[in-house]
């Protein structure tokens, strides 16, 4: 999405709930929650590819995923 809340870009595609994303600090990756009532995982999606990876597998509500920044 731009600043402007224009050009919003569904980047997962998901027929489930996705919410809480977080930037990894290179840009290259978003983290995310996903899931239903049932159960949430966190995953994360690599921006240029795609690829999808699930962080988590328990069956309880993993969510709000959080990359720390890079120390200089």
């Amino acid at each position: 999405m731009n600043i402007d809340g224009t050009g919003v870009i569904n980047i997962t595609n998901d027929k489930i709930e996705d919410y809480s994303p977080s930037w990894s600090p290179d840009g290259k990756w978003l983290a995310y929650t996903s899931g239903n009532s049932a159960n949430y995982d966190v995953w994360k999606i690599n921006i240029d590819t795609k690829q999808k990876l699930r962080l988590t597998s328990q069956l309880k509500r993993d969510e709000t995923p959080y990359y720390k920044p890079l120390k200089e």
